[in-house]
């Protein structure tokens, strides 16, 4: 069917029994490719949450269509081999999930590592402004996220508070 600008195209196709996989592409080829891929993906491990995206490490490279402050960390996840993000409920909250197996220990560690360098580095840039990072848009997001490494695997979260979930959902 057709997205939301005439270069993209989406497609679905059942991924497992119980899950129905979605891809967005600029052509028809998008869910054929994933479905191509048919043996990776039956032993991809799948996020416990009830909305997640599987990203092509590629896809990040640039981080073309992403918003301004979640480019640099985007980037630094293109050499991984899988790259899922997950958001959950979590108490009276949202949380955001990242899980990124990377090829290496070594660049798992340096992947951890960077990414918590970037979240210090953005509080530290919100703070010389003299403001406080606001949990209801991208900046308190962005601030809030914490990072661990173990093996080859790495992973993330970032508290959601409803507001900011409720200004996504209305485009905001």
């Amino acid at each position: 069917m057709s997205g939301s600008t005439p270069d993209r195209k989406i497609s679905f196709f059942p991924l497992r029994p119980n899950l129905l996989g979605l891809a967005v592409g600029s052509d028809d080829s998008a869910a054929i490719d994933l479905q191509s891929d048919a043996t990776r993906r039956r032993a991809l491990e799948m996020p416990d949450a009830p909305v997640w995206i599987s990203l092509p490490p590629a896809l990040l490279k640039t981080g073309g269509d992403l918003p301004p402050g979640t480019r640099m960390f985007a980037r630094t996840m293109e050499g991984a081999d899988d790259v899922n993000i997950a958001m959950a409920p979590s108490g009276n909250r949202f949380e955001a999930r990242l899980n990124v197996q990377c090829r290496s220990g070594q660049q798992a560690a340096a992947l951890a590592a960077h990414l918590a360098s970037i979240t210090g580095m953005l509080r530290d840039m919100i703070a010389r402004e003299h403001q406080t990072p606001n949990p209801s848009d991208l900046s308190g997001v962005l601030t809030s996220g914490s990072f661990n490494q173990v093996g080859t695997r790495v992973t993330g979260s970032w508290p959601l508070e409803k507001g900011f979930v409720e200004g996504l959902l209305g485009g905001g």
